[in-house]
């Protein structure tokens, strides 16, 4: 038979007690206890791995600056180069200006959506949108060759905000060639768990990204009115 209801607990349940009274956690605060919850959802997002370095990190950094420098190279032959004599116009490509400024605009949408869902908590969600938003700027930078390459020449400004447009202009061209390698080493950490240099690079890229797609359909607006 067991021991009566009322029996005094014996030496293990005691020690069990003590135990738990001094190795259990101090209460936190309801937010509290929400905040560390989310950030346990969150996690790395691949994997169980966070560390930081990940491993292969300085060979994929060499890799990223070294495409980030071949693609600007390669766009500034192709847009400022010599082109074969006939290429300008044979392509109408007067409608590409348009479709780039929508897909910046698209590309900004899922930025901030993909900035909504890691709030959220929601990973796996933010890691699909974010991809996303990588290649939808790869076809943007497509299409934008594409114009220059096909295009008869530069569309000039001839509104009366010319200073601004320059600005625009000069610091849209300047973020846009380093968002390259700042977007793909933010990605890559996030992808491979270097989530605290991750996040610590995430609000940068976020800003000069979402900065580079604003200003791209604003100049748009600007030059082709």
């Amino acid at each position: 038979m067991g021991e009566p209801a009322d029996a005094p607990p014996g030496p293990a349940v005691r020690l069990r007690d003590r135990l738990d009274r001094h190795l259990r956690p101090p209460q936190l605060g309801q937010r509290r206890r929400d905040r560390l919850a989310l950030r346990r959802r969150r996690g790395p997002l691949v994997g169980a791995s966070t560390t930081d370095p990940a491993p292969g990190e300085p060979l994929r950094q060499r890799l990223i600056y070294a495409v980030s420098a071949a693609v600007c190279l390669v766009v500034a032959a192709l847009i400022l180069g010599p082109r074969p004599e006939g290429v300008a116009g044979t392509l109408d490509v007067s409608s590409l200006p348009w479709v780039n400024a929508t897909i910046n605009t698209i590309t900004a949408g899922v930025l901030l959506a993909g900035f909504v869902a890691i709030l959220a908590g929601r990973v796996a969600l933010h890691r699909a949108l974010m991809t996303t938003a990588l290649g939808l700027s790869s076809l943007f930078l497509l299409s934008y060759v594409t114009y220059h390459w096909f295009s008869a020449g530069p569309v000039r400004y001839e509104g009366s905000l010319r200073g601004v447009y320059l600005f625009l202009l000069a610091t849209h061209v300047v973020l846009a060639a380093a968002i390259l390698p700042l977007a793909l080493t933010t990605w890559t950490r996030g992808w491979f768990g270097a989530i605290q240099s991750h996040r610590r690079l995430a609000p940068l890229t976020l800003a000069t990204w979402l900065y580079v797609t604003v200003t791209g359909v604003v100049i748009v607006v600007m030059a082709h009115r």
